[in-house]
């Protein structure tokens, strides 16, 4: 997975470009740090959003849905009341060009 958060791939694969997925980024890219809460993803995503805190959890979790259906089911984990990446080494962005 790139450090930015922006294409992950299991060894062998092309990778998964998610670029046009703001959130998917958002979040890709602040887990990529380390295990993060519900509220830190929240903040990651969706930062100064007012909307209701039980609307942002929704979205956080529908989110976290789509993602774990692009293939980041079973490495990305709820642990201890936070959720990591789990069997993805991350490594940096290639240069542009």
């Amino acid at each position: 997975m790139t450090d930015n958060g922006q294409q992950f791939g299991r060894y062998g694969d092309h990778g998964i470009d998610l670029g046009r997925s703001p959130v998917s980024v958002a979040l890709l890219g602040a887990l990529a740090s380390g295990p993060k809460t519900t509220d830190e993803l929240i903040e990651a995503a969706w930062p100064g959003d007012a909307s209701s805190y039980p609307s942002l959890k929704n979205r956080l979790h529908s989110a976290l849905r789509t993602l774990r259906r692009r293939g980041l089911d079973g490495h990305l984990v709820l642990d201890r009341g936070a959720y990591r990446l789990d069997g993805l080494d991350v490594v940096p962005e290639p240069p542009a060009g």
